[in-house]
């Protein structure tokens, strides 16, 4: 039962959160976007295709990076949920990880409600995912060219930096604004695809497509004997003159 209070917007997400899916606004329209693996047609995947590779050569001034902080970082994570067995009362699953407690020193703990999940299987894949995510995430921005105009939020790209002891590192686009230059700003959180539900298996990642300009090549092609050019030629004898067939013997 979706309250009618809220707007529209609010309760599309809402809608989306129990299938951790997001609206990021793309030219002119939202664009439904699930937060998986990173594989485009088999979310028990754990290949990644890389929307693009970013290097040096496409970062315009410096980049930032920052880890994960106590306000978002978890050793208890509980998931709400509706359980329709149980009378369609709320019910809740917890992912902890003790060695994680004693490391901390203090609970952190983190509470989240879902209305759209009544699965407390579900509910507990999620709770792993949102515990596990916690804890090895890593959050940059940076600004760059605009070739990454090609890019959308959603999108997995690789960043290699040597300012920031990065090679090829995989990081999910969450945000993007374009400068007054023309440049585009990216924000985007670290990406483990093994973090995911149902993915089985190491990150494997499919580097993105070099886009480069199409050669022409000339081969040129034997020809026919040289013609002599189509046109009106001068009369063998050069005593002959050419009469117009339009003129008179007079001439006019």
């Amino acid at each position: 039962v979706v309250s009618m209070q809220p707007k529209i917007i609010d309760n599309v997400k809402t809608l989306l959160s129990g299938c951790r899916g997001f609206l990021p606004y793309i030219q002119g329209r939202y664009k439904l976007i699930l937060e998986d693996g990173g594989n485009a047609t088999d979310i028990t995947s754990s290949t990644v295709t890389s929307a693009f590779d970013v290097t040096t050569d496409h970062i315009i001034g410096s980049i930032s990076m920052q880890g994960e902080q106590k306000a978002n970082k978890f050793n208890q994570v509980i998931v709400r949920y509706v359980d329709p067995d149980k009378n369609f009362t709320e019910q809740q699953t917890v992912h902890t990880e003790s060695a994680d407690v004693t490391a901390d020193g203090e609970d952190l703990i983190g509470d989240f409600q879902f209305f759209t999940i009544s699965n407390p299987n579900i509910a507990q894949d999620l709770a792993r995912m949102i515990y596990k995510k916690s804890r090895s995430q890593r959050f940059i921005s940076f600004t760059a060219t605009p070739e990454l105009l090609a890019v959308e939020p959603g999108d997995v790209i690789r960043v290699s930096s040597d300012v920031l002891n990065l090679s090829t590192q995989t990081f999910r686009v969450t945000n993007m604004n374009f400068t007054g230059g023309g440049n585009v700003e990216i924000q985007a959180r670290e990406h483990d695809a093994t973090l995911y539900p149902f993915v089985t298996g190491n990150q494997i990642e499919i580097p993105a497509k070099l886009y480069r300009p199409d050669t022409f090549v000339i081969t040129p092609t034997p020809g026919s004997p040289t013609r002599s050019p189509i046109s009106v030629a001068p009369p063998d004898d050069p005593e002959q003159t050419v009469t117009d067939p339009t003129q008179d013997s007079t001439g006019t």
